[in-house]
């Protein structure tokens, strides 16, 4: 449950799509004491320049769950109001130089969540428990393997009409499978060089890469590839991870941890959750919420999702000047 404040919570949710809706079903859920306007993505960048609230309504909440290619954009727009924003994940498309200096400017950067809400699976929680743990030694090898068939994976939709096989919407397999770069980061630290290769191989209706393979290096001494594709029949998300004295395979689709056993010569699995994933979306938004009622700050959201937007720019071919 929110924390409950005295006064009413005003919270402006841009998007209308099944992302925004999410988050206001959430809200509503968990605390009924919030008055929340939303309003479209097209409607609000149509009439950006002279868009104007109900009177006495002050959002100190903006949550922008709407495409990524108009993110930077909102916040300039909405910057005046010096609210808390929950941005859905990427950031953005394209971060270039210039906006990254007049974003820092005009608002208090540690205000900004960007919504990575699998840093709230427990398994994936355990897991970086475990590696703090040295359970495995240092680590050496990271195997991140994560893919579904897009027509089974976008199955309310029309899959040609989705967010993911579309260019213009900033489509493709690593803005919508940010996630592996995500916890990447957050497990294993930061990436020092990289190469990767895509292509479009099947008959899907899609503008975009349906395969993307990644390979690099993390702080020197760690060795990771991760392999993105929209092909996979079975629905995948796995990370093993080898070590010095042992491996672990974690599971995000079974939100589950295996550990290789030698004395049997195969994996047991030593945790296992029934959390499901929808709980992520609602433990994130509680995180969210506290924070900004304690008038607290996110100290590596926004600068780490910066980090994973130019690292995507660098891959596609984008400058950031």
């Amino acid at each position: 449950m929110f924390k409950k404040e005295i006064n009413k919570t005003d919270i402006l949710i841009i998007g209308n799509g099944e992302i925004g809706n999410r988050h206001f079903k959430i809200i509503k859920e968990h605390n009924k004491n919030l008055n929340i306007k939303k309003v479209s993505s097209r409607f609000f960048n149509s009439n950006s320049k002279k868009f104007t609230l109900d009177k006495g309504f002050k959002p100190k909440i903006i949550v922008l769950a709407n495409p990524a290619s108009l993110h930077l954009k909102n916040l300039k727009n909405l910057s005046h109001l010096d609210s808390y924003y929950f941005i859905e994940k990427p950031l953005a498309d394209k971060i270039f130089n210039q906006d990254l200096k007049y974003i820092n400017k005009i608002i208090n950067i540690n205000k900004i969540y960007v919504g990575y809400n699998l840093r709230f699976l427990n398994s994936l929680i355990k897991l970086k428990e475990l590696l703090t743990q040295k359970i495995i030694g240092d680590v050496c090898i990271i195997k991140i393997n994560v893919g579904y068939y897009l027509p089974k994976w976008r199955k309310k939709i029309k899959y040609i009409n989705s967010v993911t096989a579309q260019k213009k919407l900033s489509g493709g397999l690593l803005f919508e499978l940010s996630h592996e770069f995500d916890y990447l980061l957050w497990l294993f630290g930061n990436i020092e060089k990289f190469k990767s290769i895509k292509d479009k191989i099947s008959d899907l209706k899609i503008d975009v890469e349906d395969s993307h393979f990644i390979i690099g290096k993390i702080n020197k001494n760690i060795l990771f590839s991760i392999n993105f594709d929209l092909l996979n029949q079975a629905k995948t998300r796995t990370c093993e991870i080898i070590g010095t004295k042992n491996t672990l395979i974690w599971n995000g689709n079974e939100n589950s941890i295996k550990i290789y056993n030698k004395k049997s010569d195969r994996f047991t699995k030593i945790f296992t959750s029934k959390q499901n994933i929808s709980h992520t979306y609602a433990k994130q938004w509680i995180y969210f919420y506290n924070k900004y009622l304690k008038n607290d700050i996110f100290e590596n959201s926004f600068n780490s999702s910066v980090k994973i937007v130019r690292m995507i720019n660098l891959i596609y071919g984008t400058k950031n000047e």
